[in-house]
């Protein structure tokens, strides 16, 4: 358990502005890392990054101590990732029916190849 965090957090909550920079700075490697490792793209990380740190500020009030403070903002900090990282076609996706339009607007954006007859029958 972190105790100097938990003091920094306590004197945030009493509206200590330098305190809660210092949470900042002291937790946002720790979310970064966890970011990366779920989103892999390093600009993805970084957005998600800051918007983790929003949450936790602006949510500092709910944590309640009974716990060590790491594990609360890496509950934040899973459950805001989770979410984000569902592939874009899921969330533009609704029905069966958007499906199927997607999939025909992508098969005919697609060019033929060519191929050598022998290869053509092949592939049919």
């Amino acid at each position: 358990m972190n105790t100097t965090l938990e003091i920094l957090v306590e004197q945030a909550k009493n509206g200590d502005k330098n305190a809660l920079e210092d949470v900042m700075r002291g937790i946002q490697d720790l979310i970064y890392g966890l970011a990366i490792r779920m989103l892999w793209h390093p600009a993805d990380a970084e957005d998600a990054t800051q918007e983790i740190l929003i949450k936790i500020i602006t949510h500092l009030d709910g944590f309640q101590g009974e716990s060590a403070f790491t594990p609360w903002i890496y509950r934040i900090a899973c459950n805001h990732l989770l979410t984000i990282q569902k592939c874009p076609a899921e969330n533009n996706v609704s029905t069966f029916e958007d499906f199927e339009k997607t999939l025909d607007n992508e098969l005919q954006a697609i060019e033929p190849t060519s191929h050598f007859e022998a290869e053509q029958s092949l592939m049919v």
